[in-house]
């Protein structure tokens, strides 16, 4: 008889004899060869990621590469923020560094173009820069096709170092056809203009950069900021991805030096953004003492950081191989004062061009970059003062080599003005590039710097403004130059970058403290 499945007895399941443990060992051994335990591979944690952000084409800044290139040995996976322009790779890698250049077009130039925004950037600030009439004085290997603002002059020919005549850009009489730059305040229409403009651009470098780190899905454990126009949207970008968030401040920047004077108002409303947002900042950076204690009573935080700009040491072989004196075909018995940095108004050069009048057998050489229309003025100056073959612009040269071309220079000079707070209370890298080229110091005598060279005794500050000062001040520091020079090797290895580069890895590390 045909039963139907639901109609089937239910069978029993079979049980399993119960083994001892002993004899199921066995029965495995038997079964399987005896395999090695699996070890689980030890993972590297996670490196961080840093997202850097400045509002330049990261060409020069050799304070952000030195702190991104010790973040990269330290472990962490750095990307810098920058701007882009003609001839600059968008997408670039240093040191194992990424550093992306973007567009910032704003929508006022999409409408209007470029060439009326030229026209429009005249009306505000007039003529930027003092230029002589003649264009004589302009130095013959210097390049007039390139725009000056983007692009850094080529290394003159030594021939044409000095400004070799005397004749040039004078009038008849010898009255030279220049003026000395002078800031101007503007009118409320011409500096709201200015101000719309400048909103404009920064709000679009903020959208730009936000949608590109959202398509490029970067997101980074540290958001750090060079400078208040990037702190916006660098604690944007914190808050939202729950990250941490530092402000580095290259100089006290609401009381920059700026070419025109601003209203009193504007001041406090940027006071009152720079107070807003560094609040936000899990830990805040700055270059010198003054500024750390002004910012901290400013805005009631604690002190910032202080990280000087300070280069790395200099490399002994490195001073026999570049050298300024047989570039510029000096005899050994003229003395080499040189300037490193941006040739531009408010560094006093032109009180330095005066002064060679009172002091015999001193060449004077400016390393650095500067727009061809201050340097003319520059060489007017010195064609004024019967100094022309006395003076020379160099470079500019690699920052990485800053410090060896400086070592073949005599004696180095930061005459500072004091046009603002923010240069009354610097501490600027070339007086530390000095240092490590083993020069001694003549500069501007403000709270840091004579921190720095007199208290050191490495050299003296004086009243920068007046060009007589200047001169009783360098030959003061050829009387005693030996003592001088003893004490700046003594203090090389205090000021360098291999001790500041401490003080951001501790600060890193306590970023991610109990995290």
């Amino acid at each position: 008889m045909n039963l139907h499945l639901k109609d089937k007895p239910k069978l029993k399941p079979e049980l399993k004899p119960r083994l001892k443990p002993e004899l199921k060992l066995k029965l495995k051994s038997r079964l399987k060869p005896e395999l090695k335990p699996k070890l689980k591979p030890k993972l590297k944690p996670k490196s961080k990621t840093v997202c850097m952000f400045v509002y330049n084409s990261f060409e020069n800044d050799s304070r952000v590469l030195k702190e991104a290139c010790t973040l990269v040995e330290a472990g962490y996976q750095v990307h810098i923020i920058a701007l882009w322009r003609k001839g600059l790779a968008r997408l670039e890698k240093q040191h194992n560094i990424l550093i992306h250049r973007l567009d910032n077009i704003p929508i006022h130039i999409r409408l209007i173009g470029q060439k009326k925004l030229e026209r429009l950037k005249k009306l505000v600030y007039g003529q930027p820069m003092p230029v002589p009439a003649a264009k004589s004085v302009a130095d013959p290997a210097s390049n007039t096709t390139t725009d000056p603002a983007t692009e850094p002059d080529p290394a003159f020919d030594p021939s044409a170092k000095a400004i070799n005549n005397p004749g040039a850009g004078t009038k008849k009489g010898g009255t030279s056809d220049f003026k000395s730059y002078q800031k101007t305040r503007l009118s409320f229409i011409k500096f709201l203009a200015s101000t719309i403009k400048k909103i404009l651009f920064y709000s679009n470098f903020y959208i730009e950069t936000a949608k590109y780190l959202k398509k490029k899905k970067i997101k980074a454990d540290v958001y750090h900021c060079h400078d208040l126009n990037t702190l916006y949207i660098g604690q944007k970008l914190a808050k939202k991805h729950k990250a941490c968030l530092v402000y580095d401040s290259h100089e006290l920047y609401v009381y920059r030096n700026r070419p025109y004077i601003p209203p009193k108002i504007f001041h406090k409303k940027e006071e009152a953004f720079e107070r807003k947002y560094i609040q936000r900042a899990d830990a805040v950076i700055t270059v010198s003492k003054s500024i750390a204690g002004y910012m901290e009573k400013k805005y009631n935080i604690d002190k910032p950081h202080l990280i000087m700009n300070a280069p790395k040491k200099n490399k002994a072989p490195e001073e026999i191989q570049y050298s300024l004196r047989k570039e510029l075909n000096l005899n050994d018995n003229q003395k080499l004062l040189l300037y490193s940095g941006g040739i531009t108004f408010s560094r006093g050069l032109d009180r330095v061009i005066e002064s060679l009048t009172e002091m015999e057998d001193i060449f004077f050489v400016m390393m650095g970059y500067g727009q061809e229309g201050f340097k003319n003025y520059l060489k007017a100056v010195a064609v004024n003062h019967g100094v022309s073959h006395r003076v020379a612009f160099y470079g500019p040269v690699p920052s990485e080599k800053v410090t060896a071309w400086t070592a073949s220079a005599d004696l180095g000079i930061a005459p500072i003005e004091n046009v603002c707070l923010s240069y009354y209370y610097c501490a600027p890298n070339k007086i530390f590039e000095y240092i490590q080229g083993g020069l001694p110091v003549v500069a501007s005598n403000f709270p840091d710097l004579k921190n720095i060279v007199e208290k050191n005794n490495i050299g003296l500050t004086c009243d920068i403004s007046d060009p007589k000062e200047i001169a009783k001040a360098v030959d003061r520091v050829f009387n005693k130059y030996t003592t001088y020079l003893n004490n700046v090797k003594k203090i090389q290895n205090r000021y360098c970058w291999e001790n500041e580069e401490i003080k951001l890895m501790e600060l890193y590390k306590d970023l991610f403290a109990g995290k």
